[in-house]
């Protein structure tokens, strides 16, 4: 799975439990990281997205159960990450996933 996968599902999710706060800084962020050509695909990918895999239903959940921890999370690695450090948001997302799943 690629990252724009991962941000169409995760997008998909955030505009779904209207979680706009999330869906703004996931937009601002491809919209830095991916290229006019990829932008495209994303907006294809995000229209087109199957909600019936195991991944999408996973992330749902997690999002749901985590959004309280991922916006200030998300918005803390935007603000001090961008640019300065090769992070992307995927491994982002998987480091609050497993520090979460940790923590429980």
């Amino acid at each position: 799975m690629n990252l724009l996968s991962i941000m169409a599902t995760c997008i998909d999710i955030s505009m779904k439990i209207e979680n706009n706060i999330l869906k703004i800084l996931l937009m601002d962020y491809s919209k830095k990281k991916f290229s006019k050509k990829q932008m495209f695909l994303l907006y294809i990918k995000i229209a087109t997205i199957k909600k019936d895999t195991p991944f999408y239903i996973f992330m749902h959940e997690w999002i749901v159960n985590n959004t309280n921890e991922i916006t200030p999370y998300t918005a803390y690695q935007y603000h001090h990450f961008f640019g300065l450090s090769s992070l992307s948001i995927s491994s982002l997302l998987l480091s609050l996933i497993l520090s979460l799943s940790n923590a429980q």
